[in-house]
């Protein structure tokens, strides 16, 4: 029965397929080993620009952080000038009902005042 299997080789002729099959998926699995290594070489150079990029928006947005700070700290000196300055409106206008009221302070005169407090 080992003879007759369909296993068994027969004669030289199905030797010669065989071999060729073997040959045929060795040339194959080569091949694909080849494909996967270039495929994940790819993959990494795109993973690495990918780091990078969100590393530049780390630091970009860091920059913004810090930015945003002394943004916000000059809007609260700002502010703090414009009740000072109203203050000093109000102070004036309350003082003499009227007259002073009318006339109108001139810009050196209001710089200097905002100075002095």
């Amino acid at each position: 029965m080992l003879g007759k299997s369909e296993f068994a080789p027969k004669s030289d002729c199905n030797i010669i397929i065989v071999m060729e099959n073997l040959i045929q998926s060795d040339v194959f699995f080569f091949i694909t080993s080849i494909a996967v290594i270039v495929v994940t070489v790819f993959i990494l150079v795109i993973l690495w620009y990918v780091v990078r990029i969100l590393k530049n928006v780390k630091d970009v947005s860091d920059v913004i952080k810090k930015e945003s700070i002394f943004v916000l700290s000059d809007l609260s000196s700002l502010g703090e000038k414009i009740k000072k300055f109203l203050q000093f409106i109000t102070m004036r206008c309350s003082k003499g009902v009227g007259a002073s009221c009318r006339k109108k302070a001139t810009a050196t005169q209001v710089k200097a005042k905002i100075k002095k407090e």
